[in-house]
C-alpha cells in the first residue's frame, strides 16, 4: 500500500503544475492606431503613425471602439505663430503692468478728474501768458515792418536806402523771426502739455471709476 501511496504522489507532481513555474497570462489589450492623412489615404498601425504626426489618430481598442484621441501635434510654422502670440500676450502684460503701476503713481497726485483738471490749468496758464504776450510783441513788430516798407518805397532797392533806415528795417526783419521761433516753441509746449494730460486722464478715468463705485458701495 505505501508503494501505491509514493507512485500516485510521483504522478500529481509530473501532472500538476507548481504556480511558480506556470506562464504568466496577460490581460493587456492590444490597440490599433487609426489615421487619416492629407492626402485621404487611411493609415492604421500598432504604434503611433509617423505620417500622422500632424493629424489627429484615433486609439481604437479591440472592438473597434475608439478609445482615445492623440490630438496632432504643432507644425513648425504653427509653432512659430503660438510662440509669437505667446510674446505678444507677455509684452501686452507687461504693458498693462506698466500702465497699472504709472496710474497708482498718477493718483497719489491726482485722486479726481477735478484736482487734475486744476492741476493742467496751473501748468497751461504760464505758458499761455507768454503766448499771449508773444503774440502781441509779434503784432507790434509788423506794425514797425509796414512802417519801414512804407519809408523804404521810394528806394528802388534797399541798398539805396540810407543805412540807419536799412539797418532798422533789417534789424526788424531779425527780430521778426526770433518772435516767430519763440511763438511756435510755445505752441509746442502747450500741445505737449495738453497730450501729456490727456492721455494720463485716458489713464486715470478707469481708476477713477472704480473709486467712484467703490465710495458709493460703502455709503
Amino acid at each position: 500500500m505505501l508503494t501505491r501511496l509514493a507512485s500516485f504522489l510521483l504522478l500529481l507532481t509530473f501532472v500538476i503544475t507548481p504556480a511558480w513555474a506556470q506562464k504568466p497570462t496577460t490581460n493587456s489589450t492590444t490597440i490599433t492606431y487609426a489615421c487619416e492623412t492629407a492626402d485621404g489615404r487611411k493609415l492604421v498601425s500598432d504604434r503611433p503613425i509617423r505620417e500622422c504626426l500632424y493629424r489627429e489618430q484615433r486609439v481604437l481598442g479591440l472592438s473597434g471602439a475608439t478609445l482615445s484621441v492623440i490630438p496632432p501635434q504643432l507644425t513648425p510654422q504653427q509653432r512659430a505663430a503660438q510662440e509669437a502670440e505667446r510674446r505678444q500676450q507677455d509684452a501686452a502684460r507687461q504693458a498693462q503692468e506698466r500702465a497699472d503701476a504709472s496710474a497708482r503713481s498718477l493718483l497719489v497726485r491726482y485722486p479726481s478728474p477735478a484736482s487734475h483738471d486744476k492741476a493742467r490749468a496751473e501748468q497751461l496758464q504760464p505758458l499761455t501768458e507768454r503766448l499771449r504776450v508773444a503774440q502781441e510783441e509779434m503784432v507790434v513788430l509788423e506794425d514797425t515792418r509796414r512802417t519801414l516798407q512804407q519809408e523804404m518805397r521810394p528806394y528802388s532797392s534797399p541798398a539805396d536806402a540810407p543805412m540807419q533806415l536799412r539797418e532798422r528795417y533789417e534789424f526788424n526783419q531779425r527780430d521778426i523771426s526770433i518772435q516767430q521761433r519763440i511763438i511756435n516753441n510755445l505752441g509746442t509746449q502747450i500741445e505737449n502739455t495738453n497730450t501729456q494730460f490727456d492721455q494720463e486722464h485716458q489713464l486715470l478715468t478707469p481708476y477713477w471709476q472704480q473709486r467712484s463705485s467703490a465710495n458709493g458701495a460703502g455709503r
